[in-house]
């Protein structure tokens, strides 16, 4: 019977094996980018400076298309449904981005499908 834990036997697992070093099967590991890429848009985000106070939105965020720019708490307001309820949630512009989700808005819409708050529900 072979001992696999011998430190000598060229079998060995991986584990324990210097640094550097690789044993059968395992790829060469590669050096992670310094710095992601911004995501592509397709088309130019409006900057908060250009936001009309109450003004729709049309934009891509997780879970919205259409969201409301509020100038006071420099937020956009958005109708989201999760678990069969609906409710009024808040989400930051991408010049605001605090690693959560962001709302890219693309241009200026009149026609809202429904009126948005600026109320959370």
């Amino acid at each position: 019977m072979k001992i696999l834990s011998d430190p000598d036997d060229p079998q060995r697992v991986f584990r324990g094996k210097q640094a550097g070093e690789r044993g059968k099967g395992f790829p060469e590991i590669k050096e992670a980018p310094e710095k992601r890429k911004a995501p592509v848009m397709p088309r130019p985000v409006i900057p908060k400076s250009e936001l009309k106070p109450g003004s729709y939105y049309l934009g891509r965020c997780r879970n919205a298309t259409v969201a409301r720019w509020n100038a006071e708490n420099q937020k956009f307001y958005h109708w989201r449904t999760k678990f069969g309820s609906t409710f009024v949630e808040t989400i930051c512009h991408r010049e605001d981005d605090n690693g959560f989700d962001v709302f890219d808005a693309f241009e200026e819409t009149s026609d809202p499908q429904k009126e948005i708050p600026f109320e959370e529900s």
